[in-house]
C-alpha cells in the first residue's frame, strides 16, 4: 500500500475524472448490515494491503470516499448520482443505475493478477417493495474466490425490475464505458477486467473501477409473496460448518430465519433479521452425517423447511501429511545435494524417497532414506550433461505425499573445454637447420596431433610436417640452403578443434653460403748474407760441412746395402 500511498494523487484525480464520465458520485457509501455482504473474510487497510489475491477487503478506502469495500454495491436514479445509496426509493418507469466496485486488494508490488475476473448482478424476480439485488465478484485464484454485497430498492408499492438489455458497461481508469456482456445478470455472470473484459485484474488501487447496469422500475399490484431462495452450507473446519439462508419478500416484511440441524450434535438456531440472507455457524460437531433446513419467518408467514434444506457430513479426525519443501544446493558442476523437508499431524513419517529422472523422464536414480525426521539429504551425481528432474516423496504410516508436491530441476552443465598452443622453442642447429618444439595444453580435450608449417617470405608454403601423437609437445627440425627469411607455425588439434596457426609462430632467417678465400703463397725471404770471417772460420765450416757429408753418404750406402 506505500506504492497507493505514492500514486494517490494521481489516483485520485484519475478515478473522479472516471467517476464523473461514468456519472459516479463521491459520495459516501451507506453502511449496509453485517448480514448483506460476505462471506466474512480477513480484512485490511489503505496503509497494510494483502499479501495475496482478494477482492473488496480494505476498510478505509479513501478513494471516492469508499471506505469499507466489503459494502460495494449502491444504487440511484439515472441522471442523480449524487443520490447514490444501499437503499434506493423507485418510482414506477423510473430508470435506476446499479453499481458495483471492484479492487484486487493485493499489494501492488507482489505483481498478483486475478484471473477469470467476473461479476454477476443478481436481479430479484418477485415483485417486492423491498427488492434486493446481490452482486458477486469472483476470480479464479482469488481468496475467497467470491464475494457479495448486496443493495436494496424500496417503494410504497410492490414493484419488479426489469434489466436493459445492453447496458452493462465497464468504469476503470484505462477503459471508459466499455460494455460488458448482458450474462451478467445471469448466475453465469460476466467477465470484467482492469483493460476490458479479458477477466484479468492487476493488484492496486489504480486498477480498480466500476461496473453498472441499467433497470427500470415497473410498479405491480401489492402481493405478498416470500420465499427462501437458497441454503448455503460453508466448511469453515473440520468440525465447524457455517450455514446461510437467502430470503426474498415481495409486500411481506422478513423478521427471523430458523435453522435447524439434525445429526448427531443436532440443535436449533434462530437468527432475528430482516434481511434477505442470515447465517448461522454449528461448531464442535461430532462425526457423522447432518441435514439442515432454514426457514425464512415473515409478517405474512413462513416457508417450507423443504424448501432449503442441505445436508453435509463431518469427517472424523484425518491424518495430514505434506513435502512441504526440496532444498538443492549444488556443490560442483557434477553433485548437487537435496535436502527433503517433511510435516505430519495425526501421522508418523516412516522414509523418504529421492528419484531422479532424465529430461526423457526416465529414472536415473532413487534412493529411499529411512527415518522418522522432518528432513533427509540425498546426493545427486550425474557426469552426462543435460536437463533433470528430481522429487521427494514422503512416506507415513497412513500414506505417501505426491510426487509432485516437492519438485526440483537442475542442469548438469558440459564440462569447460579448453586447448591452446602454449609455446615453440626454437634452436638453431647450423647455417640451414632449425629444430622446432611445439608444447600445448588441454582441459577436457585430447591433442591428436601437431601440423608444422613454413613458408618463404612471400608467403609460400616451402614445408609442412604432421606429427601424430597425444602428448603436449612435439618436435620438427626445418632444413633449407636457400638462404631467406622464414615463418614457421604450428597448429594442435584435438578431438574439440584446432588452435590457430598465429598462437604459435617463428621466424628464422638462413644465412648465404660465405664466400670461399683462395690460399696465399707467403713471400720468398732472400738468404742473409755470409758473414764476415777468418781463416779459423773458414776451416771451422768447411769441417762442418765435410762431417755432414759423411754422416749423409754412410746413411745413403746403409740403405742400398739393405736394398
Amino acid at each position: 500500500m506505500r506504492i497507493f500511498n505514492r500514486i494517490l494523487g494521481t489516483t485520485r484525480r484519475k478515478l473522479l475524472a472516471l467517476a464523473l464520465v461514468a456519472g459516479i458520485a463521491i459520495v459516501p457509501i451507506a453502511v449496509h448490515a453485517l448480514a448483506e455482504w460476505g462471506p466474512d473474510r480477513p480484512t485490511f487497510t489503505w496503509q497494510n494491503a494483502a499479501p495475496y489475491i482478494t477482492f473488496n477487503s480494505i476498510t478505509n478506502n479513501p478513494t471516492n470516499n469508499i471506505g469499507d469495500e466489503r459494502m460495494f454495491y449502491v444504487g440511484h436514479e439515472r441522471g442523480n448520482p449524487n443520490s447514490a445509496s444501499n437503499n434506493v426509493t423507485v418510482h414506477d418507469n423510473e430508470e435506476v443505475v446499479l453499481r458495483a466496485y471492484f479492487h484486487n486488494n493485493a499489494k501492488s508490488q507482489l505483481n498478483l493478477v486475478a484471473t477469470n475476473t467476473r461479476m454477476k448482478m443478481i436481479l430479484p424476480s418477485a415483485a417486492s417493495t423491498d427488492a434486493t439485488g446481490v452482486a458477486y465478484i469472483s476470480a479464479d485464484n482469488a481468496n475467497p474466490t467470491q464475494v457479495w454485497d448486496s443493495v436494496h430498492l424500496n417503494s410504497s408499492q410492490p414493484f419488479t425490475l426489469e434489466y436493459e438489455q445492453g447496458s452493462a458497461q465497464l468504469w476503470t481508469n484505462f477503459v471508459n464505458g466499455t460494455h460488458l456482456s448482458d450474462s451478467i445478470v445471469t448466475d453465469s455472470g460476466a467477465p470484467i477486467g482492469t483493460h476490458g473484459a479479458d477477466g484479468k485484474v492487476p493488484g492496486c488501487q489504480e486498477f480498480s473501477g466500476f461496473v453498472t447496469i441499467i433497470v427500470r422500475i415497473h410498479i405491480n399490484k401489492p402481493q405478498p409473496k416470500f420465499a427462501c431462495t437458497g441454503l448455503d452450507v460453508l466448511p469453515v473446519s473440520r468440525n465447524q460448518f457455517d450455514v446461510t439462508a437467502h430470503g426474498s419478500a415481495t409486500n411481506a416484511v422478513i423478521q427471523s430465519y430458523t435453522f435447524n440441524l439434525q445429526g448427531p450434535s443436532g440443535s436449533t438456531k434462530t437468527v432475528t433479521t430482516s434481511a434477505n440472507q442470515a447465517t448461522v455457524s454449528f461448531s464442535n460437531l461430532a462425526a457423522g452425517n447432518y441435514t439442515v433446513t432454514a426457514v425464512v419467518n415473515t409478517d405474512h408467514g413462513s416457508t417450507n423447511p423443504n424448501d432449503c434444506m442441505k445436508e453435509f457430513t463431518v469427517k472424523p479426525p484425518q491424518a495430514n501429511f505434506e513435502c512441504t519443501g526440496l532444498d538443492v544446493n549444488q556443490i560442483s558442476r557434477t553433485r548437487f545435494d537435496f535436502t527433503a523437508h517433511g510435516s505430519a499431524t495425526n501421522a508418523v513419517i516412516q522414509s523418504y524417497t529421492f528419484t531422479a529422472k532424465n529430461s526423457n523422464g526416465t529414472v536415473v536414480d532413487t534412493k529411499t532414506v529411512t527415518t522418522s525426521g522432518t528432513s533427509a539429504n540425498y546426493t545427486f551425481d550425474q557426469s552426462t550433461e543435460g536437463t533433470y528432474t528430481v522429487n521427494a516423496v514422503v512416506h507415513t504410516d497412513h500414506g505417501s505425499t505426491n510426487p509432485n508436491d516437492c519438485v526440483r530441476q537442475i542442469t548438469v552443465t558440459p564440462p569447460n573445454v579448453a586447448f591452446a598452443c602454449t609455446g615453440l622453442d626454437l634452436k638453431q642447429i647450423s647455417r640451414t637447420q632449425y629444430d622446432f618444439t611445439a608444447h600445448a595444453s588441454v582441459n577436457n580435450a585430447t591433442v591428436q596431433s601437431y601440423i608444422f608449417t613454413a613458408k618463404d617470405s612471400n608467403g609460400a608454403q616451402v614445408d609442412t610436417k604432421t606429427v601424430t601423437t597425444n602428448a603436449l609437445s612435439a618436435a620438427y627440425s626445418f632444413n633449407r640452403d636457400v638462404a631467406g627469411t622464414y615463418t614457421i607455425t604450428a597448429v594442435v588439434n584435438t578431438n574439440k578443434g584446432s588452435t590457430n596457426a598465429n598462437d604459435c609462430k617463428q621466424q628464422i632467417t638462413v644465412a648465404p653460403v660465405p664466400p670461399t678465400t683462395p690460399p696465399t703463397t707467403p713471400p720468398t725471404t732472400p738468404p742473409a748474407p755470409l758473414p764476415n770471417t777468418g781463416a779459423g772460420s773458414t776451416i771451422g765450416i768447411f769441417t762442418g760441412v765435410s762431417a755432414i757429408a759423411g754422416l749423409g753418404h754412410y746413411i745413403f750406402s746403409g740403405r742400398r746395402a739393405r736394398d
